[in-house]
């Protein structure tokens, strides 16, 4: 093994979202024997961009393969913390993989290296619950730029009815692709709120007035270099009505679901969903 780790410079670290919340890393100081959740990362390396050394910690650390956004945040330490005189934060989303705790590299090259990952949990955006003074003090000033960004707005519905015991989804077909499967949603017209928008498309493309039961979270999707920003609400239907579109409309498991072609970011959340359902001591609306 090597030694020293005097020559890191620079910290990257990924606050990866999806669905209104973040992933948190559980680390392990070996010798000090305590734990504390903290922002995947680790130090750049030569030769290598602060966005190469972001998607590699985030696929080392947490198995998921992310797309940076164009929110980023840097900060320059006045006394070196630990192995950094810099940190740079980016915000970003998944693409593809499962999470899980990943893996700390240093650890193999290095004899001193103190740190190991010992768990993984996700972090509603919103919640400073367990964040250290070195975590809260990214967290803060990212919320504060994604306030300000300039992304396109959207809205979905994730429409939940029981049938028979069996909870089902409501789906409409998507329109780039009919073959894929989709909550109903779509843009944020000016001087609309987000709730409004998912209740008008959901009756534009489904066909069904809903009443929205609470805000699920948020997610972001990049599509030819346009960044959207959705708003994701639960919601129940309050009755049948003639939609405007002509798409395929269907009400599915999530047995179902887990089956079809469907954005990640939505089998994701059909899927939280039963777990709390299952987990809740009442059930959810």
């Amino acid at each position: 093994m090597q030694e020293p780790l005097e020559k890191r410079d620079t910290r990257v670290q990924i606050v990866i979202v999806e669905n209104g919340k973040y992933i948190l890393l559980k680390h392990l100081a070996i010798k000090e024997n305590v734990t504390f959740w903290g922002l995947p990362g680790g130090g750049q390396e030569t030769g290598e961009s602060e966005e190469e050394a972001a998607l590699r910690e985030a696929e080392e650390e947490t198995g998921l393969k992310i797309k940076l956004l164009p929110i980023r945040l840097e900060k320059n330490l006045a006394q070196k913390r630990i192995l950094y005189h810099r940190i740079v934060t980016f915000l970003a989303y998944p693409v593809s993989g499962t999470a899980a705790t990943g893996y700390e590299p240093e650890a193999d090259e290095y004899a001193s290296y103190n740190y190991r990952l010992v768990g993984l949990k996700w972090q509603d955006f919103y919640d400073d619950t367990d964040l250290k003074p070195f975590t809260l003090e990214s967290m803060v000033p990212i919320r504060q730029k994604l306030a300000e960004a300039a992304f396109v707005r959207k809205a979905a519905a994730m429409v939940v009815r029981h049938s028979a015991g069996v909870k089902e989804y409501l789906l409409v077909s998507a329109r780039i692709d009919p073959d894929c499967r989709v909550f109903p949603q779509g843009h944020v017209d000016p001087g609309e709120g987000s709730e409004e928008a998912a209740i008008r498309e959901t009756r534009e493309e489904a066909g069904f007035e809903i009443q929205i039961d609470k805000k699920l979270g948020f997610f972001f999707q990049e599509r030819n270099g346009t960044v959207y920003k959705t708003d994701l609400f639960l919601a129940s239907a309050a009755r049948e009505v003639s939609a405007d579109e002509k798409r395929r409309v269907e009400w599915l498991t999530a047995e179902q679901v887990a089956q079809i072609m469907i954005p990640r970011e939505s089998r994701r959340a059909v899927q939280d969903f039963e777990v709390a359902f299952k987990t809740a001591p009442e059930g959810l609306p």
